[in-house]
């Protein structure tokens, strides 16, 4: 049964962290197979992303880790009201280049959302940790990379 955000306990928002960065690292991998044949800078970019997702999960599960044991409850983006599901168009060939920008952007803008929603005025009263080591991850959507998309990513 989905659960609210809002009455997650601080280890299952972390853990849901974990599980999200787990699944955009995936998806921007697919992502970079699939665009790697006719974009090739940009199935680079989308390496890059991955493994940043990569980095951010090992910091999540470090953090958990310290703070919770070993075990890491698997929560997913299915398992909470509201969010929002992802129709997996990146299993389909050929992808196309502006589909993929217009998700990864998606992408990039939900993940900002949870992190506010998770270091809210709830998760800084007194014997919270604040952000979870979560506060360290900022973004910026693919098509403000110092410039317009067109030199920044293929296409």
């Amino acid at each position: 049964m989905a659960r609210n955000f809002k009455d997650l306990t601080e280890r299952e928002i972390l853990a849901l962290a974990v599980s999200l960065e787990e699944e955009d690292g995936r998806v921007y991998a697919d992502f970079a197979d699939g665009l790697r044949e006719t974009y090739p800078a940009t199935a680079k970019l989308f390496d890059d992303m991955g493994a940043e997702e990569s980095g951010h999960r090992a910091s999540l599960i470090a953090t958990y880790r310290e703070r919770f044991g070993e075990h890491i409850p698997l929560i997913r983006r299915q398992d909470v009201k509201g969010f929002v599901q992802r129709r997996p168009f990146w299993l389909t060939r050929p992808l196309k280049i502006s589909e993929v920008r217009k998700q990864a952007e998606i992408m990039e803008l939900e993940t900002r959302q949870f992190y506010q929603k998770a270091v809210g005025p709830r998760n800084a009263a007194p014997g919270h940790s604040r952000g979870y080591g979560c506060n360290r991850r900022f973004y910026t959507p693919v098509n403000d990379c110092n410039g317009d998309v067109s030199t920044t990513i293929d296409g």
